[in-house]
């Protein structure tokens, strides 16, 4: 097992402990949007070196549209309501952990068909899209439920 590998099981692993406890749903995902930043330089770098193809362009950003889908999913079933505090929260189950484990397993698979090296440089990207599609989910859906509290500024 590469280093990489070691570094996004771990990361894997938090995230889905961090999707199944319950938590106050926040108004920015500033982890999504700086890791989504850094894939966005990573994946820069790899586009004006020429390390891939026009297909394999094509390929990254199919993974990100489906990735974002099942991000777009997970927002929409995670549970939603208020703690003791009055403020907002979410909390994913058992099907939150299977499609966050479909998205890995797609970027995974896409990895194995483009050059090497660039499935670990967008990984980051795929997690940053991940946070930030499904934190947009959540937020829409607790206004259109009528569930302010965690959208406080700054929070």
């Amino acid at each position: 097992m590469t280093t990489d590998q070691v570094v996004a099981a771990v990361v894997v692993v938090l995230i889905l402990r961090r999707q199944v406890r319950l938590r106050r749903l926040r108004r920015w995902p500033h982890l999504g949007m700086f890791l989504t930043a850094l894939g966005v330089a990573a994946s820069t770098i790899l586009v004006v070196k020429h390390v891939t193809s026009l297909a394999d362009d094509s390929l990254l950003v199919a993974s990100a549209i489906a990735t974002t889908a099942l991000a777009v999913a997970r927002g929409r079933i995670m549970r939603l309501g208020r703690d003791d505090a009055g403020q907002v929260v979410r909390q994913g189950g058992a099907l939150t952990v299977v499609l966050w484990l479909a998205a890995l397993a797609q970027h995974i698979g896409v990895d194995e068909l483009l050059p090497p090296g660039v499935g670990a440089a967008t990984l980051s990207l795929f997690f940053g899209l991940s946070l930030v599609a499904q934190t947009l989910v959540l937020n829409h859906r607790a206004r259109d439920l009528r569930l302010p509290g965690g959208h406080a500024a700054g929070a």
